[in-house]
């Protein structure tokens, strides 16, 4: 879901995939990841570099199609018109959650590294009962702008554009979670060659624009 938006941007545009017509599918991440592995029939698999790489373990998709395409970074957020608390620091960081009713947290590579570094700090049991997580496939802004959460951590992406909603930062040095989506071309792909002709583009100098303006950076340029 965190690449949602830029990925109907990007194909959608024939300056970046050219005239092919391209149906997308999203979803979160574990649900699309269930999808391929039940067989359903397509050609790309776009989705976080560690879920890529178990289906590529598992077969579902060819291992040396496999590429880096968007890097993304993960912020923290609150509801809007309220005065913002100060995140330059770990402290800070710890201090805003431990202080938090409601923290928010996605089931996709954000909210992992989120807990591992809960675990980390010897607070996630503390917390246990104040972490609401996203269901599949709703951002954690939602979340945040019905006022069901008091703070929410998740992909920048995530919460461009949502009314309601204020990011505060990217996550202090120390802290910081970086996710990296990828892509690769599905093993019941029916068009194979196609599908890496659309990872090329994807990774391409065409895309670098909208990448950046979805609060992401291309993974060529950021390695």
């Amino acid at each position: 879901m965190a690449t949602k938006a830029l990925l109907t941007d990007l194909l959608g545009d024939p300056a970046v995939v050219g005239e092919t017509s391209i149906d997308l599918e999203s979803g979160g991440g574990v649900t699309i990841a269930d999808q391929v592995r039940s067989g359903e029939p397509v050609d790309l698999v776009l989705l976080a570099k560690g879920a890529l790489a178990r289906l590529a373990d598992e077969g579902h998709v060819v291992p040396d199609t496999v590429v880096p395409l968007f890097v993304s970074e993960v912020v923290l957020a609150v509801p809007s018109g309220g005065e913002l608390p100060s995140l330059e620091s770990e402290d800070d960081l710890r201090q805003i959650l431990l202080s938090s009713e409601r923290i928010g947290y996605s089931t996709g590579p954000s909210g992992d590294g989120l807990l591992r570094l809960l675990e980390q700090w010897g607070v996630r049991d503390h917390l246990a009962d104040r972490l609401v997580q996203a269901p599949a496939g709703t951002p954690v802004a939602h979340l945040l702008a019905a006022g069901e959460i008091s703070v929410g951590v998740q992909q920048r992406s995530e919460f461009t554009g949502v009314d309601g909603v204020t990011v505060v930062g990217a996550l202090p040095p120390g802290c910081e979670i970086v996710t990296v989506f990828g892509g690769a071309v599905a093993s019941v792909a029916s068009d194979p060659e196609g599908a890496r002709r659309i990872l090329d583009a994807l990774g391409g100098p065409a895309a670098a624009e909208a990448v950046r303006r979805h609060g992401m950076e291309p993974a060529r340029s950021a390695a």
